[in-house]
């Protein structure tokens, strides 16, 4: 009976323990788990890219296709962000696409780095060789649709700013 007892005080006192430091338990799982928006260096910053695989130049590669995936997906956002601007001259979704557009201009330039590191390594098979520099090009593709996005911006931006760009002039 005694056991049980001291139990339950046991718990008692760590419930109110945990209860004091439970705002201090907020802040600690916030700054672990954001709350899912993504401020402009966010943007510019990679997700995949892990130094630390260049030796390996498999997992590496792998890391590199997530990372231009993210950027198609990046690009993907700024032409669906132009196209949903055209009608109601959104400025705000035009400057989103510059935005994202310097981001991906920054991707771009840490993920050709990257792979420099990783020929530079001298590592890669030819066949590694070969997926990266298909990885480069579609990438470079990638950053021309991210260019010619953030231009259709700006002229669309220009067109509202003259207030061309109105619903009853289309």
């Amino acid at each position: 009976m005694r056991l049980a007892a001291d139990s339950f005080l046991i718990l008692y006192f760590t419930t109110l323990i945990w209860i004091g430091l439970l705002d201090f338990m907020v802040k600690i799982v916030t700054r672990i788990i954001p709350d899912g928006t993504e401020t402009q260096a966010d943007l510019a910053k990679p997700r995949y890219l892990d130094k630390n695989v260049l030796t390996q130049p498999a997992a590496a590669l792998r890391l590199v296709a997530q990372e231009v995936l993210h950027c198609s997906r990046m690009v993907q956002d700024m032409l669906t962000r132009v196209r949903e601007a055209i009608l109601p001259g959104d400025t705000h979704a035009l400057q989103e696409v510059r935005d994202h557009g310097s981001a991906l201009n920054s991707l771009h330039i840490e993920i050709d780095e990257y792979l420099a590191e990783m020929f530079s390594s001298g590592v890669l098979t030819k066949q590694q060789s070969t997926q990266t520099a298909r990885l480069m090009y579609v990438l470079s593709d990638i950053d021309r649709m991210g260019d010619l996005s953030v231009e259709m911006a700006d002229a669309l931006f220009e067109k509202s700013d003259k207030n061309i760009l109105t619903p009853r002039k289309l």
